[in-house]
């Protein structure tokens, strides 16, 4: 038997999928990880970290399978986009990795947006500045590490980088490339005229060979650390967005797919390029086709920050266990279940959470806001609210967010005919049906595995002829795995209270820029 397989550079871990040759899946391996906040606003990562994981998911999965890893036809890359890497001589890290969520680069937005102008960025990179992007990380090093910078060889992205360890080969992909802001999205290509304004040098930036290529090979140093076969054919890869659409069979016109992963992405696949007005990101497919898509930054991220401060309701476990539970056991209990604790929870909430909205801005916001001064609000509360309309609100109110992202679509045009929701929140039944009732639409939860490691051994399985396209594999490799249908008499509630929702932001523009101030000036936040 033949196999494939996919590994993902994530921002809390990576994960790894070995799958025959028609989809289904042999073995998985995840490793888990944090990133660093050195300062107020910085979230960073050593690149050295996502090779070192890389390289104990693949042991792992040859050790669990027990297949000779000689059998494995191909590698597939994904990975987090945005974030960073700057190499210096032989290619060595110069510094950690700016992340995509990083804030640091608000004064380099500013002044691009003052110095190039919001129109002519959009003509020649189909995107406007945004702290994401690597192009502002670039201008914020030049800026602030001038050493670092003089030391300056090559940047790329997560799964670039990783690549580069494995094979030697350094090189990225239309999908990855185009979230830099260095990227010619329309004509596939960097923008020569882009850092010729900004007297940039673009030899730092790496050859761009389609997703679907493979354009590199495991070296033998690669093989030794690894246990993979030396010579090993490797795809270029994609950015984890296109990843994780292609692992869910998102391919066709009118596909939409919401991402409930650490943050959040409402997308839309399109065959034509659209000329961007900037309310939305435009980026490039791995098919050569385009997509375009609102990112959120605090979606799983806000429940998660949720469950940490605010907790889970103990008298509702506690009399479901041995009173004389230790705490270490407890605690061991509620990290197992928590998922499940709080859907029992927040199903003892009515939807809508009593009048409790949350604005999920914990991290400022990208979409469809692009405001790094945005912050996270409770509003509407009262004493007949407690932590399980606190926990509620959490959840509609991301769901609010990317309802705000998702109008922008419907504005564009585009005839959306599927919604897919994907994304480790969408593990949680509740959250999905609370999508569905909010979207007033049909949603649909493919197979739990169907990530961007997924989505990397389907698009190896395209590349190497055994299937005619990325459509014809997704036939074999994908199943539903649950359907949720609206609820008339909830979303009738929801678009109420949405109106709210969606009225608070503007009104409070203001408000959060002075807060931000304060923090800033005041607590160093």
């Amino acid at each position: 038997m033949k196999y494939l397989l996919g590994i993902c550079i994530g921002t809390s871990n990576t994960k790894a999928i070995l799958t025959n040759v028609e989809g289904k899946i042999i073995s998985s391996s995840v490793v888990d990880y944090k990133f660093e906040r050195p300062f107020p606003g910085w979230t960073e990562q050593n690149p050295d970290l996502w090779f070192k994981s890389t390289v104990s998911v693949i042991k792992d999965i040859l050790e669990k399978s027990d297949i000779c890893p000689k059998d494995i036809l191909s590698l597939g890359l994904s990975g987090q986009m945005h974030s960073t890497v700057f190499l210096g001589n032989d290619n060595r890290v110069i510094r950690p990795a700016p992340l995509w969520n990083d804030q640091r680069t608000k004064k380099e937005c500013e002044f691009l947006l003052k110095y190039i102008g919001l129109e002519k960025i959009l003509k020649l990179t189909s995107n406007k500045p945004l702290t994401s992007f690597s192009l502002p990380k670039l201008l914020w090093l030049r800026n602030n590490e001038h050493s670092n910078y003089k030391n300056l060889k090559k940047i790329c992205l997560s799964k670039d980088f990783v690549k580069l360890k494995l094979s030697g080969k350094l090189s990225t992909d239309p999908s990855d490339a185009s979230g830099t802001l260095c990227f010619d999205v329309k004509n596939h290509k960097w923008s020569d005229e882009l850092f010729n304004e900004l007297k940039l040098n673009i030899d730092i930036l790496p050859d761009v060979i389609p997703s679907g290529k493979f354009s590199a090979n495991i070296s033998k140093d690669g093989s030794e650390i690894t246990g993979l076969p030396e010579g090993l054919p490797i795809l270029t890869g994609t950015g984890d967005t296109a990843g994780e659409m292609l692992g869910n069979g998102i391919c066709k016109e009118g596909d939409c797919q919401i991402i409930l992963g650490t943050g959040g992405v409402v997308l839309i696949y399109h065959s034509d390029y659209y000329p961007n007005d900037g309310k939305l990101d435009e980026f490039c497919f791995p098919d050569g086709k385009f997509y375009s898509l609102g990112v959120t930054l605090s979606s799983s991220a806000s429940l998660t920050w949720g469950l940490n401060n605010i907790g889970l309701n103990l008298d509702l476990v506690m009399h479901k266990l041995d009173k004389n539970i230790n705490y270490y056991e407890l605690s061991r209990v509620m990290e197992k279940n928590k998922y499940h604790i709080l859907t029992d929870q927040t199903k003892r909430v009515n939807p809508g959470s009593d009048g409790l909205i949350f604005l999920p801005y914990l991290a400022g916001e990208r979409a469809p806001y692009s405001d790094p001064s945005a912050k996270g609000v409770f509003f509407g509360l009262n004493f007949s609210h407690n932590r399980g309309h606190m926990l509620r609100s959490i959840m509609e109110g991301v769901a609010f967010s990317h309802k705000d992202c998702f109008q922008i679509v419907e504005k564009r045009g585009f005839n959306i005919k599927n919604i897919i929701i994907s994304g480790g929140g969408a593990k949680d039944d509740l959250w999905c049906q609370v999508y569905a009732d909010i979207f007033n639409s049909q949603i649909t939860r493919m197979s739990l595995e169907s990530g961007p490691s997924f989505g990397m051994c389907l698009l190896n399985a395209v590349s190497l002829k055994l299937f005619n396209s990325i459509s014809d594999a997704s036939k074999k490799f994908l199943r539903t795995e649950k359907v949720f249908h609206p609820n008339t008499q909830n979303t009738s509630l929801y678009k109420d209270l949405y109106d709210i929702y969606h009225n608070l932001y503007p009104k409070l523009k203001d408000s959060f820029d002075k807060i931000n101030s304060f923090q800033e000036n005041n607590y160093n936040l």
